[in-house]
């Protein structure tokens, strides 16, 4: 008998809840109902205040922010995919290496640098998706 439940929501998300599935799923269909009962409220109050046959959605001018890259931003985005290919591989060969347990009886340096090698490949990963993301 579940006294606990993880759910993960699909979208990258995780919660803990106290009950059954039963519950949770109870609550889950309450929270989609209230979001959605939330935005035709919010599409209703958006809609009385333009004037009769303007939609407002197909005419609209893009965002701001919104803008063509530059030659270099472009050579830039070009880039990323094999940039992260190749910064991932780096640690796939590093994990590899961490599950050997033969490793381990190595130099304690070696490991050390390992280790580090492999945060910063982390934090490098983590940067190369934000700025693809930027530029995407």
């Amino acid at each position: 008998m579940a006294t606990r439940i993880l759910y993960l929501d699909g979208e990258g998300n995780a919660r803990q809840h106290a009950g059954d599935l039963s519950s949770l799923l109870e609550r889950i269909a309450a929270e989609r109902a209230d979001a959605e009962a939330a935005e035709r409220a919010a599409r209703e109050r958006g809609a009385k205040g333009r004037p009769r046959g303007e939609s407002g959605g197909s005419n609209r001018a893009p965002p701001p922010d919104a803008r063509k890259r530059s030659f270099k931003e472009q050579q830039e985005f070009d880039a990323l995919p094999a940039r992260i290919a190749a910064a991932e591989e780096e640690a796939a060969t590093i994990d590899a290496q961490f599950a050997d347990p033969v490793f381990y009886s190595g130099p304690r340096a070696a490991i050390e640098k390992a280790q580090a090698r492999r945060a910063e490949l982390t934090k490098q990963i983590e940067r190369l998706y934000a700025r693809w993301a930027e530029l995407d």
